[in-house]
């Protein structure tokens, strides 16, 4: 029975957070700025399916010619979308259940981290709090950005087990120190490997609540299990993150980082996080944007007011009111950032500003008021142990209004008639999806006409160039051809450093033709091979990867083994 009434305050989290979630069950589907998800999901399917993990090249994309998609947009949530996938036969279907899983997700990390705080109701007002904050309506909603609020769910549960390792330090139990050492480097990583700009953000403030953690109980042991956590978290995620930051350069992606989508043209007036209208549009520069950077009222009410009361209360209730400082403080950090009072910051940290757009920062903020919020009312519920009945009911009540304030901004702008084909034929995706996302094709790229946006040829047409015949399909394709004379074969492909080609068996140099591959054929007749191959630079990030998790199972069995009996 006891184990059951336990279970309670996450079955009413996940029950709550199912306002947030209404619209995913209406049928159809809903656009959003990011309207390639169910694409994405398809693709990664389809390259599991032909044997390639971990994912980073994908076929159809990039009009056809393919690209390796999963080396720079962080893969995580797509891995999980395509178990979805290939459950349901259905992509969108999949799209709507990642949704809601990130929802649930949300509300149960957020409620841990909460509860951990403050206590279980306080737990749960942070976790209601942190779902129906407006950027997580923003993120679903307007912007469709799969990673980034799939990330959102996950980065509680990276400050929860920072925060369970300070915690351990108390107990002097190495062995549980280690466990979370292992705990918080997973969830660093897979905030990384979940969305990368996430893993840029939320790196700053966890740096911010060690040193606050730190400064509460300074020692060398401590410092060295916080660093090992972080250093072990950038290990794990070293299969994405290294091959993202030194592949880049063959890809357009660095040319999306101008016009507007520079940080410069994106800041937040301070008035907008108070109150600036809901929409659907996009960020410009200025104060009157097409889409709202409310953080939400009840959020900055609750949060003043718990800084102001944590200040009163601080020798009573030492520990909830350096918390709440703490969040507050930091909330007021992530505001300032966003603004335009924060462009040395910007200017003088070059990694900024692949952040793009500055009011990212608001999960940063939905995090910390939220936690604030929950902060205020564990607080009043402390100065009231009398008459308990007076807490439930403000429980209540507090929990009501934030629903009913917020829950108006949890829908779609409108509902299309969309099925899956309108995603995934090749139509869709040679061309539709191609077109909204395409600068992870190389920079040399071009499209010269129509014709080749979609294309079912193995290589430009050449007078010179007979196809005899084809075997097999890309990423391992073989075909005979015969020339008239010495010809440079243009192949459909896009040009990448793991692309390689046989000639009659023998390995031959290929080059970069206008972000084509283009191969030096012999008069005759040949056997042509075009095979993936996992270049040097990943098959090192893969074995830093596998490192990290030998690290942390060898750490678990030696610390077990060692000290087992002195720390049990």
């Amino acid at each position: 029975m006891k184990k059951l009434l336990n279970f309670i305050p996450y079955l009413l989290v996940i029950v709550l957070g199912i306002f947030a979630m209404l619209p995913l069950f209406h049928s159809g589907f809903f656009p959003t700025h990011d309207d390639t998800q169910p694409s994405r999901i398809f693709e990664m399917l389809k390259a599991l399916k032909l044997g390639m993990f971990p994912v980073r090249w994908v076929p159809d994309l990039g009009y056809g010619f393919g690209y390796p998609l999963f080396n720079f947009y962080a893969p995580f949530a797509f891995y999980v979308g395509s178990i979805f996938y290939l459950l349901t036969n259905n992509a969108i279907l999949s799209i709507k259940i990642l949704i809601g899983l990130s929802i649930m997700i949300s509300a149960v990390s957020m409620y841990l981290l909460c509860k951990e705080f403050f206590g279980k109701l306080a737990g749960i007002i942070g976790a209601v709090f942190y779902v129906f904050a407006t950027y997580r309506a923003v993120q679903i909603y307007v912007r469709g950005d799969l990673a980034e609020y799939f990330a959102y769910g996950l980065i509680p549960f990276l400050f929860l087990t920072i925060y369970k390792l300070y915690l351990s330090f108390k107990s002097k139990n190495l062995f549980n120190s280690w466990i979370y050492v292992s705990l918080s480097a997973v969830f660093y990583s897979l905030v990384i490997i979940t969305h990368n700009l996430s893993g840029i953000i939320v790196s700053i403030f966890i740096l911010l609540f060690i040193l606050f953690l730190f400064f509460k109980n300074p020692s060398k042991k401590s410092a060295i299990f916080f660093i090992s956590s972080l250093i072990l978290g950038v290990i794990l995620s070293a299969f994405y993150s290294i091959p993202a930051l030194s592949e880049i350069k063959f890809t357009n992606v660095l040319g999306q980082l101008t016009g507007g989508a520079d940080y410069s043209k994106n800041f937040v007036c301070p008035i907008q996080f108070w109150y600036s209208p809901w929409g659907y549009g996009g960020s410009v520069a200025g104060c009157v944007d097409g889409l709202s950077f409310m953080i939400g009222k009840l959020h900055i009410i609750f949060s003043l007011l718990s800084f102001v009361l944590a200040l009163m209360l601080i020798k009573k209730f030492k520990n909830i009111s350096l918390i709440i400082i703490f969040s507050f403080i930091t909330f007021l950090i992530s505001l300032f950032i966003q603004t335009d009072y924060s462009l040395f910051l910007w200017r003088a940290i070059p990694v900024l500003k692949f952040l793009q757009y500055p009011w990212r920062f608001l999960m940063i903020s939905s995090l910390f008021s939220s936690i604030c919020a929950a902060g205020l009312f564990a607080l009043i519920f402390k100065l009231n142990t009398k008459f308990k009945i007076i807490n439930y009911l403000l429980f209540v009540v507090v929990i009501t209004s934030v629903i009913y304030l917020q829950f108006k901004f949890f829908r779609p702008e409108t509902y299309l008639n969309l099925t899956d084909s309108d995603y995934i034929s090749q139509q869709a995706l040679n061309l539709k999806i191609s077109k909204i996302s395409d600068e992870y094709l190389p920079k040399e790229f071009r499209i010269q006409n129509s014709e080749f946006r979609i294309t079912n040829s193995l290589f430009i047409k050449n007078s010179n160039v007979t196809l005899l015949e084809k075997v097999g399909s890309l990423p391992h394709l073989s075909f005979e051809i015969l020339t008239k004379n010495n010809t440079n074969v243009i192949l459909n492909l896009a040009y990448f450093p793991f692309w390689h080609v046989k000639i009659d068996g023998k390995v031959v140099s290929i080059k970069n033709y206008q972000g084509r591959i283009m191969v030096l054929v012999p008069k005759g007749e040949h056997s042509i091979n075009i095979y993936y191959e996992v270049t040097n630079l990943e098959k090192i990030a893969n074995l830093i990867s596998i490192s990290g998790f030998i690290i942390i199972f060898l750490g678990i069995i030696i610390i077990k083994t060692k000290y087992g009996e002195k720390n049990s």
